[in-house]
């Protein structure tokens, strides 16, 4: 039992590990938003067509479709043309005095359809760069995004608090002896910055490469967003009682 007496000792320490992405997260923009559909149905068997089409290109090239894809809502909004139409006409006034009258008219032009389509695996990037290219030649496609994560964040977060109390005590220990004493236990922990500067979330826009690229091309960049530092942090305060 530790004497109520004894001295306080209170010691904070910062640490960080680096994270390994082990998901890649590919979200892909189904709808062209420059086509237009001329009914609210026509755009619906559209767009259904277009959403299969991907997924069975999905399935086809060895991605498990079932438990790996997931559509989001869809989207058919009405587009419109907006224009303003003057008319000139005689005001009722002792001077019979022309005027314009401006009219702002909307007219509908038909309906646009897109809708998410996101695939979380643990696929290489060899595979994700195969698809991005069949991906690219699809004009029905807005956009590709592919994002790496870490699914085992949380035995990364594990390590970070054992190394930080490890590090905490080493800390305290260096202190008491200075000081003739020991440290005697742990009295409190308190997570100061408790997992800031998570950045575990590498993002690459494959829309910024405005080109046609091969295979290769598309892997390289993907190996260098995949392989970007990604630094879990954390900071501690550790009491101890020494004596």
């Amino acid at each position: 039992m530790i004497n109520t007496e004894a001295t306080i000792l209170e010691v904070n320490v910062q640490d960080e590990v680096k994270v390994k992405p082990d998901t890649v997260i590919v979200t892909i923009q189904a709808g062209n938003s420059g086509k237009i559909y001329e009914s609210y149905e026509s755009a619906s068997k559209n767009g259904v067509g277009i959403v299969n089409g991907i997924t069975n290109l999905l399935d086809f090239m060895g991605f498990n479709v079932k438990n790996e894809v997931k559509l989001g809502s869809k989207s058919i909004r009405p587009e419109y043309q907006y224009s303003n139409v003057s008319k000139e006409h005689i005001a009722k006034s002792e001077d019979n005095v022309k005027e314009t009258q401006t009219k702002h008219v909307r007219t509908l032009l038909g309906y646009s359809f897109s809708q998410k389509i996101v695939l979380k695996t643990s696929s290489d990037n060899t595979s994700i760069a195969k698809l991005y290219c069949k991906l690219l030649d699809n004009f029905d496609i807005e956009s590709v995004d592919v994002t790496y994560t870490a699914e085992n964040v949380e035995d990364y977060k594990d390590i970070l608090v054992s190394n930080l109390i490890k590090k905490a005590k080493r800390k305290a220990e260096v202190i008491a002896k200075a000081a003739d004493l020991k440290v005697l236990q742990i009295k409190e922990i308190k997570q100061v910055d408790k997992y800031s500067s998570v950045a575990f979330m590498n993002s690459c826009s494959m829309n910024e490469y405005d080109f046609r690229c091969s295979t290769e091309d598309v892997e390289n960049i993907l190996n260098l967003k995949s392989n970007e530092d990604n630094i879990l942090k954390d900071e501690m305060q550790v009491t101890f009682y020494i004596g």
